[in-house]
């Protein structure tokens, strides 16, 4: 059984915790000793590993000057928006999702890797996963959707904790497990699937999720997290697929219309391809450096006019320069 949803077990929650805290006080000392402000990004993790007081919620709340936030699952009026409370609603803007859409693309399809994914059998439909084997990424999901897709294959991408126990599971299936790869191994990876499946619920952006549509390979994944802000609701079903969460139907009977259609799983695959160009990191850069590092500096420079104004007031007090003597008065009689 997978534990909650709320608080994931972690073996190392305190020192996760306590190496953010740290790094993080550094960052904002650092941003006064050179009169610079603090931009801090945030995602769900401190929320699931953090098994103390609130800490961190403090520190963001009353030390950074700005937060960007990977996606609207966090923005004011979302669920765990309002559990943390922890941002000032005003010092919020969404971190532009980007995704580098030169070392993943359609071009790097290799029939190699093809073949090694599917243990030599690279005829058969082809579903594919890339990322951090861990157990809060329900990757136990993917053996529900396998039972009832035979005559397909499916290849992890990626190690974790959790590897051990899916071998295991997966045992006497047509699973491959490649360990970590990278660079143009990876590229090919991506390319050379035929459907993404992503179970996760966890997810704050999901950048596998973006390589995987940068590569013209269809997704269909959970509809929980920043998933959504992918695969908006205008898009679905044109640049890829969600799923209701846990719901293995909903997930089988996507995953069966991409792997029987090749017409639609082509024309799907350059529709996401064709978005994800729009998401360059030059143009995510941009418009931090532009627009939201700007808006730092002002948020910046009210704050620090608003902490040194008692000690303007004190200092003229006590400072304050002694009223000058009236003159004489002479009598002239």
């Amino acid at each position: 059984m997978r534990p909650s949803s709320d608080v994931l077990p972690h073996p190392c929650s305190n020192l996760y915790s306590k190496v953010y805290i740290q790094l993080a006080c550094q960052a904002h000392v650092a941003s006064y000793k050179i009169l610079a402000p603090s931009c801090g990004s945030h995602t769900g993790t401190i929320s699931r590993y953090w098994q103390g007081p609130s800490s961190c919620p403090c520190y963001s709340r009353f030390a950074q000057t700005y937060i960007l936030l990977p996606c609207y699952y966090f923005f004011p009026g979302s669920n765990i928006f309002l559990s943390w409370r922890m941002f000032p609603a005003n010092k919020i803007r969404l971190w532009n999702k980007g995704v580098d859409s030169e070392s993943f693309h359609p071009r790097f399809r290799s029939q190699e890797m093809r073949s090694r994914l599917t243990n030599g059998e690279p005829d058969k439909p082809l579903i594919i996963y890339v990322g951090r084997l861990g157990v809060e990424k329900s990757l136990d999901f993917h053996k529900r959707v396998m039972d009832r897709l035979p005559g397909s294959r499916i290849a992890f991408i990626g190690d974790g904790p959790f590897r051990p126990e899916l071998e295991e599971m997966f045992s006497g299936m047509p699973a491959v497990f490649t360990g970590t790869l990278q660079g143009e191994e990876l590229s090919q990876a991506y390319a050379s699937g035929d459907v993404f499946v992503m179970p996760s619920e966890s997810e704050t952006l999901g950048f596998v999720v973006l390589e995987a549509m940068s590569s013209g390979v269809p997704v269909v994944a959970a509809r929980a997290g920043g998933i959504p802000d992918i695969i908006p609701e205008d898009q679905e079903g044109k640049t890829s697929f969600l799923y209701i969460p846990g719901d293995v139907d909903d997930c089988v009977g996507k995953v069966e219309l991409l792997l029987s259609c090749e017409e639609l799983r082509e024309t799907m695959g350059k529709a996401a391809r064709k978005e994800m160009e729009k998401f360059g990191w030059k143009a995510a850069t941009r418009k931090i450096r532009n627009e939201q590092y700007t808006a730092a500096i002002w948020f910046w420079r009210k704050k620090r006019s608003q902490l040194l104004r008692p000690l303007q007031w004190v200092f003229r007090r006590l400072f304050r320069p002694a009223p000058a003597p009236a003159p004489a008065i002479t009598n002239q009689s």
